[in-house]
């Protein structure tokens, strides 16, 4: 379907949504036209997996300005602009999980990175906290009482609740999993498998694909 496939992680947002950011690691050299096959995909995908309709579409970039940027994402954003009216420009890092974009999109290098520096930022909170709680008998107690709050929190970015992560541009559908997942994630993943099938999601691919003018090609 696609000359250089993406593999999507799904961004856990506060407010409860979701969004999709591609690609992570499985096309590292990509050209700017690649970027538009990338949006595409994320959008038909998210709104496959969510039924959502209204789908914002974001550059990874290190500025919210249009000239931000090497010469390739440049490219890629006038690109976007020029196919996408639902592209909402530039967006920095750590705007990442504040639902400013539902589709962002970058190279398979730096969303590996990314993906990976978010990862353990957030496997460090967290064992800072459990670290804090154990130095006294005062801090144990305020956390049984605050342990429903806690896990909630700590299960937004549990990343077993999502299963896995899509390869998107294969004609199939395949999710990949983390290598450190436990029976939830393969769970979770076999069952987001099930409902992608059963909603059609390669059909989708091809008819947005060859429904955009940059996909006729393809």
């Amino acid at each position: 379907m696609s000359n250089a496939p993406a593999i999507g992680v799904v961004l856990p947002f506060r407010d409860g949504g979701c969004g999709l950011l591609l690609d992570v690691e499985a096309s590292i050299d990509i050209s700017a036209k690649e970027y538009l096959v990338f949006a595409l995909l994320g959008r038909v995908y998210l709104a496959t997996l969510t039924g959502k309709t209204n789908i914002s579409i974001c550059l990874l970039n290190i500025g919210e300005e249009e000239e931000k940027g090497n010469k390739i994402t440049q490219e890629a954003y006038k690109l976007l602009k020029e196919n996408f009216n639902d592209f909402a420009g530039n967006v920095e890092p750590q705007d990442l999980l504040n639902h400013k974009v539902d589709v962002l999109v970058t190279d398979g290098f730096t969303g590996n990175v990314l993906e990976k520096s978010y990862e353990g930022a957030a496997e460090l909170i967290i064992n800072a906290i459990k670290d804090e709680i154990k130095k006294s008998n005062i801090r144990k107690i305020a956390a049984v009482v605050l342990k429903k709050a806690i896990k909630n929190a700590f299960s937004t970015l549990n990343y077993e609740n999502f299963g896995g992560s899509p390869l998107l541009g294969v004609d199939g559908i395949s999710i990949k999993a983390h290598g450190r997942s436990k029976r939830v994630a393969i769970k979770n993943a076999i069952k987001v498998c099930y409902e992608l099938a059963e909603n059609n999601l390669i059909d989708n691919f091809k008819e947005a694909l060859e429904k955009s003018s940059f996909g006729k090609s393809e």
